[in-house]
Formats: C-alpha cells, structure tokens, sequence
C-alpha cells in the first residue's frame, strides 16, 4: 500500500498499527538493487518455472529513459551517485561521466500474464556495441536460469537497429533483404527482433510530414498536403467526412510523443 499510495499509507496508519515509512525504506535497502541485472529476479522466475513451466517462454523489452544529469550524495552508501554505472565491476566508459539516460531491461511473458525488471543501467547516449554486449548477457543469463527469450521488443532508434545489426540482424530496403532474427549467444535458437509498433507509428507521420511524400509499391505518392487540405476543408464546410482528424493532428509537434494523433494522421 505505501509503494502505490504514500498518502493512503498515512492515512490508514492513523486507524490500523502499521508500520513507520522509514522503516519499510530499510527494509527496501537491503534488498540489491544496485545498477546491473538483478539476480533475485532470476531467482525468482527460476523457482516460479518450475512448478509453471508455461512461464519459462518470455520476451525481453529494451527502453532507455532520460533522466536528470546530476551527482548525488547517497548517505547510506556514503558515495556520489548519479555517474555512468554498468554494474558488476564493468567500466565501459570514465567513472567521472554523469548520466543522461536509464537503460532499463524487462521480461514480459509470452504465454502467461507476467512481466519483471530485470535490471538497469546508468548510461550516457550508450553506443550499439555496449547494448549488444548488454543484451547478449541478460540472453545468457536468462537461459542459465532456465528461460527462454523468443524475441526482443524496443523503439526504432538508429542506436537500437544497429544493435540488431551487430547481433545478426539486417535492415534493407526490401522484404526479400530484410532478416529479423539472430542466433541466440547460448543456444544458437532464433531469436527475433521485433520494434515497438507504436514508436515506429510516430516515425512514419513524422517522415511523411517532414519530407511531404513517401513512395510506395508501383511508385504510388502518398502525399501529406492531403491531410492538412482534408482538414481545412472540413473547417470550412462544418462538417467531418468519417474521420477524427483536427488541428492537434496537423499541428503535432507540441505532440509528438502522442501516439493516438499518429494513428489517427
């Protein structure tokens, strides 16, 4: 109850003996949870495979977050945090180096409803090689403990496609050179590689936006003009012609992390 709602927390405190939140952030400490893969979660997926094998089947999620570039005095560490930390003793880039980003790693179930963090790190604009060596760990890792990885989800960033490419993938500019899968670090299985539908929804409005036109098969145009001219018709005459197109549509910029209005577009 205090980790979803701190102020519930307090207020039923006042009726039932429960226990002070400085003491359940001690208990909190003791758990590790420093930068790197977490161990316990693991654990913990290992023991719960063994009396449901159906969660043995999982897939890996890749997403980095930006967060605050600052240093941090930690009391109870009695240490700055806030630095490049990969965990584990690993010193990919200078100590010294503040972070900008959280690469944060997460299973997900395939065939049961279940998901876990499996570990973090502390990043500055990370580089492909780093995140492929990252991801061939929690790989072997993950099947040291008895699961299997069928695929990897993330955004479509230049960062991650060349991360697929280091690890076996290619990206051409044809389905017949397109290959969406590598071996896997342990097993040699096919692992795939799949990009968040709705990130690469968000890229495609903003390509046809920014360069006006895109080609498709047989040369087609599909044209962008045709949605603002759409929409300032139906301004015009009053009325909408079986779509939710509006102005937060044409004008999406301050919106671009909106994926509803790209679909919509």
């Amino acid at each position: 109850m205090q980790f979803y709602s701190a102020k519930a927390y307090d207020y039923v405190r006042k009726i039932l003996l429960l226990l002070h939140p400085s003491l359940i952030q001690k208990w909190a400490q003791s758990i590790n949870c420093e930068p790197s893969f977490l161990t316990e979660a693991f654990k913990i997926l290992q023991k719960e495979c063994e009396s449901k094998i159906e969660k043995k089947d999982c897939c890996l999620v890749i997403d980095a977050m930006a967060i605050r570039k600052q240093a941090i005095w930690d009391k109870v560490k009695k240490k700055c945090t806030g630095f490049v930390d990969y965990g584990n003793g690993i010193q990919l880039e200078p100590t010294e180096t503040l972070a900008t980003e959280a690469l944060t790693f997460e299973l997900v179930g395939l065939r049961s409803d279940w998901k876990i963090p499996l570990g973090y790190f502390f990043i500055d604009k990370t580089t492909a090689s780093v995140q492929a060596s990252l991801v061939k760990a929690a790989l072997t890792m993950a099947h040291q403990y008895g699961l299997k990885i069928w695929c990897i989800t993330c955004d479509g960033t230049t960062t991650n496609l060349a991360m697929f490419e280091i690890l076996g993938c290619s990206f051409g500019t044809t389905y017949d050179t397109i290959t969406i899968k590598f071996p896997h670090p342990s097993t040699g299985n096919d692992v795939f590689a799949i990009l968040d539908a709705c990130h690469m929804l968000k890229l495609a409005r903003n390509a046809l936006a920014f360069l006006g036109k895109l080609h498709a098969s047989f040369q087609e145009k599909i044209e962008w003009k045709y949605i603002p001219a759409l929409h300032q018709v139906q301004q015009y005459e009053g009325l909408k012609l079986a779509n939710k197109i509006s102005t937060e549509h044409i004008q999406f910029e301050k919106h671009e992390m909106n994926v509803s209005l790209a679909v919509k577009a």
